[in-house]
């Protein structure tokens, strides 16, 4: 961490922070991962895990798992670059909602104003952008779920329906999973909770202003020159063009961080009147350019998959599913690309300064590993990031400032 201060969270995260790789975001390689997650599975129960991609002709790496007795979602998905990563990348998202179903952390229950009085530390919820039809009141008794602030490691407590899913004290209202993020280790599941954040961030403004905003008030963005994509990303590409389909690459990075989204155009997608065009999208982000373009690249192969499967729920939908509008164009070697470490909390340290420097100093998580599945589990949240992309009843300042 930030002057090689790791030891404030050692005790806290817990396990191993050495990376397996450079470029990888793991500290055990994905074998060891899968026998992990296939014992956890038993457990939810998984009763499905099954090979998607063979619906799709071009024959993308994404498979599904169902756990039929879920309070939220029964589906999940997961993609990767091989059958291995997408098969964890299913069953580990299961693992996280089956997680957040039931919190097994300390928790709480009284109102906000006692526990402020008392001076215990603790997170007002009108800091993460509460729908206008929330039942949060200060005097309200509602539940609170143990955290921490990070990286100090200091505890505080946060409502629960900001923590699990589905909510149930009325504070917020739709099943939110933003920033719950699983990994062998509580450092790679908080690294990883954190990109989709960010992730969700500058999508969410771009979807807000998009619906919202004037022309040319969406964020700036800009079109990504294939041509100079790395070549794991041409063979993709090339791959989804075989097939008969198009892929546009867009780059939304503005806060330090790359974030990416690929629109995968199929001109003649079947429909109840006949051939149509469809467009689905993805986006990554990372704390490597490279591994955002690939996460984005394989999530919109993942979204036509799930239209072709037809069973996963959604709460929300990008207006229209069309492609962003820019003439603004750049090289893929002009997006924000961190450097390369060979620790974790050192990647964790680089997302938490470009946060500061954005103005985001407060940044929370929740351990949310569960032992009957014995595989970590975290909420993450940073007060002030969008969160539009996921629940469109809940609007921040990010959010506004397109329209002032």
């Amino acid at each position: 961490m930030s002057g090689r201060g790791a030891g404030q969270l050692a005790s806290w995260l817990n396990g191993p922070t050495k990376k397996i790789s450079l470029q990888s975001a793991r500290v055990a390689p994905i074998d060891e991962t899968e026998r992990k997650a296939l014992k956890s599975a038993k457990n939810i129960p998984m009763t499905r895990l099954a090979n998607l991609g063979l619906l799709d002709k071009s024959r993308p790496c994404v498979f599904g798992a169902v756990t039929p007795l879920a309070r939220d979602l029964t589906t999940h998905l997961g993609k990767g670059l091989t059958p291995a990563a997408a098969r964890v990348s299913a069953m580990m998202e299961a693992i996280e909602r089956a997680s957040a179903e039931a919190p097994n952390v300390p928790s709480r229950t009284a109102s906000y104003s006692t526990l402020k009085s008392d001076g215990v530390p603790v997170l007002d919820p009108k800091d993460f952008a509460l729908p206008p039809q929330s039942k949060y009141d200060p005097d309200r008794a509602i539940k609170w779920t143990s955290g921490v602030r990070l990286p100090s490691g200091e505890h505080c407590w946060i409502a629960t329906d900001l923590i699990a899913a589905p909510p149930s004290d009325d504070v917020i209202f739709q099943p939110d999973t933003n920033g719950l993020a699983s990994g062998n280790t509580l450092a790679e599941a908080i690294l990883h909770g954190l990109c989709e954040l960010v992730e969700r961030d500058a999508l969410g403004r771009f979807v807000f202003a998009r619906l919202y905003g004037d022309a040319g008030e969406e964020p700036l963005i800009g079109q990504i020159n294939p041509a100079t994509v790395p070549p794991e990303a041409q063979t993709i590409m090339e791959r989804i063009e075989t097939a008969g389909h198009s892929v546009k690459l867009f780059d939304h990075s503005d806060i330090g961080l790359p974030v990416v989204s690929a629109y995968l155009t199929d001109p003649a997608y079947p429909g109840p009147e006949g051939p149509r065009t469809f467009t689905f999208f993805g986006f990554g982000c990372a704390t490597s350019a490279k591994t955002a373009l690939l996460r984005a690249l394989t999530e919109a192969e993942q979204s036509r998959v799930s239209v072709l499967q037809g069973a996963r729920d959604s709460f929300n939908s990008i207006p229209g599913s069309a492609e962003p509008t820019t003439q603004r164009h750049v090289d893929f070697d002009t997006l924000p690309d961190g450097p390369s470490h060979d620790d974790l909390l050192d990647d964790m340290d680089h997302v938490l300064s470009v946060l500061r420097h954005a103005g985001f100093h407060d940044v929370y998580a929740c351990d949310l590993t569960h032992p009957k599945f014995d595989i970590p589990v975290v909420r993450v949240l940073v007060p002030g990031l969008s969160v539009f992309l996921v629940d469109r009843s809940r609007v921040s300042w990010r959010d506004l400032a397109c329209l002032v």
